[in-house]
């Protein structure tokens, strides 16, 4: 019974481990202010009709198996971290590398306004 026990346990850490892991890797430099629980989303800095600054910048590890909604989710939870007011998405492409034949690069700056 002991031994059955232990071998669920283990395959129940492993599966929530598994599971953890899976999904992009965010990078975020930049300053940090209190977490915003609403931001906005845009996909050209000639959208943002506000004034702003750039608080921080985003990337997320070149994985080519990173699914580019999962990425997007991802970088706006990151940008609500950060305080940001907003995100802009600057970049969207695939890197290939003769070790990699095609990664996901998925670029973002998180904004704060300054009115």
């Amino acid at each position: 019974m002991k031994k059955s026990r232990l071998i669920y346990l283990s395959l129940m850490l492993s599966l929530m481990f598994l599971f953890t892991s899976c999904g992009p890797t965010i990078h975020y430099l930049g300053e940090s202010y209190p977490p915003s629980t609403d931001i906005e989303v845009f996909y050209d800095v000639k959208d943002v009709k506000r004034d702003y600054k750039v608080i921080g910048k985003m990337t997320n590890d070149e994985l080519s198996s990173d699914i580019p909604e999962q990425v997007r989710a991802q970088m706006v939870e990151r940008a609500k971290q950060a305080g940001g007011d907003a995100i802009i998405f600057t970049d969207l492409g695939v890197d290939r590398t003769e070790v990699n034949s095609g990664s996901l690069v998925v670029k973002a700056n998180v904004i704060k306004y300054t009115e």
